[in-house]
């Protein structure tokens, strides 16, 4: 049972992260992920260190393919707040598993590691996040 269940935020990645429907397992990784927060990093309010660490992984900009003629561009375009969001927790959730494949701590340990990463704006996420960003700078003459 999630020790914060009201918390949509929470929910939502939970829903990201998870794999064949399992939820309630998915819950269970983030909770124990926001206890180690607590215990080794001294984190007194892990939601919204989580919230902190969303706010730095979203992305402000995208590319979209664009037919010019009969080449297919990416165009530079602004993300809305949603989709911001809902990029974040993606990229978190896939940083997560590509660390999962590699060592050998368990994913809980592994979703605090990137929280802590993505406070200090570091981490396999930010690292998509500017990705994202650096293709849409690269295609600026695209913008229309």
């Amino acid at each position: 049972m999630s020790l914060f269940p009201n918390d949509h935020l929470v929910q939502r990645f939970a829903r990201c992260y998870m794999k064949h429907g399992r939820f309630g397992k998915a819950l269970a990784i983030i909770d124990s992920a926001f206890q180690i927060l607590k215990t080794n990093h001294e984190v007194q309010e892990p939601v919204r260190f989580f919230y902190e660490a969303v706010q730095n992984a979203k992305p402000l900009v995208e590319t979209k393919p664009l037919n010019i003629g009969s080449k297919r561009v990416p165009q530079p375009r602004a993300v809305g707040p949603k989709r911001q969001e809902g990029l974040a927790l993606r990229f978190i959730a896939r940083a997560v598993y590509d660390k999962r494949r590699v060592g050998r701590k368990n994913s809980d340990h592994k979703l605090a590691a990137e929280l802590v990463a993505l406070h200090k704006k570091e981490g396999a996420a930010r690292k998509m996040r500017d990705d994202k960003h650096k293709l849409a700078e690269a295609n600026r003459a695209y913008v229309r």
